[in-house]
């Protein structure tokens, strides 16, 4: 058992350690883009300011690129919540029978005698 806690522990701490490594990375990104002197755009120069707006394009796909995953990684996770509520609700009846059947031999290996 202490195998199983220990071994849960450890994935328990990679997941962690992953997300906040994501979450670093996005604080940072998240501090470059706006790094990006987006009020000052009518002092710059024509061709600073195309740049910008090539980078806000660039930005706008990588953002949907990223809301699109997300939407679909959203997707599956409710399609395998309804899964596997669907497979608790069928084998409530299994259940209920295996309870039945242990209760029934519990009573009688306490209350008969031969």
């Amino acid at each position: 058992m202490d195998f199983l806690n220990d071994l849960l522990g450890f994935v328990e701490a990679v997941v962690l350690g992953v997300f906040r490594f994501i979450a670093m990375l996005l604080a940072w990104s998240v501090a470059q883009i706006a790094s990006i002197p987006w009020g000052a755009l009518s002092y710059l120069p024509v061709w600073k300011v195309m740049f910008i707006s090539t980078i806000t394009a660039l930005l706008l796909i990588f953002v949907y690129r990223m809301v699109w995953a997300f939407w679909e990684a959203g997707e599956k996770m409710l399609a395998a919540f309804i899964i596997l509520t669907t497979v608790f609700i069928r084998s409530l009846p299994i259940i209920i029978i295996a309870g039945l059947v242990a209760a029934m031999g519990a009573w009688v290996v306490n209350n008969v005698n031969f």
